[in-house]
């Protein structure tokens, strides 16, 4: 139809999936190597959903039901680490928690989200 491009005026890019132009390449898209007028999906490994352009190995976002850490998409965070689940991100944890009485694993930036209880406490939402 009329509203289909096959080529875009300077400084835009075509998406070919919508042959429509755009001012940049969005996420998940990086300019294209044989034509840099072109917008080329970028295909990022395993369960990364967007990754570098440049690096591909770097996931930047995860599918849904995986969780980020330190640059990768994982199931969930490595067992018997000290990293928890907050958000679908792996959160760093620290053992000093006073700020939640009976907490003795928190989140390391969120002092008032604890991870692991003291069996003795209880815990209220």
């Amino acid at each position: 139809g009329p509203d289909k491009c096959i080529s875009c005026i300077d400084n835009h890019f075509l998406m070919p999936e919508t042959s429509t132009c755009v001012n940049e390449c969005p996420d998940g898209y990086t300019q294209g190597k044989q034509n840099p007028r072109i917008c080329d999906r970028i295909d990022c490994p395993g369960l990364c959903q967007a990754c570098q352009a440049d690096n591909t190995d770097v996931c930047t976002q995860c599918i849904e039901g995986a969780v980020f850490h330190s640059g990768q998409c994982l199931l969930k965070c490595p067992e018997d680490s000290d990293f928890y689940d907050l958000d679908d991100t792996c959160v760093a944890s620290k053992t000093d928690c006073s700020a939640i009485q009976g907490c003795t694993k928190c989140a390391q930036d969120f002092d008032s989200i604890c991870f692991v209880c003291n069996p003795s406490a209880w815990v209220l939402n």
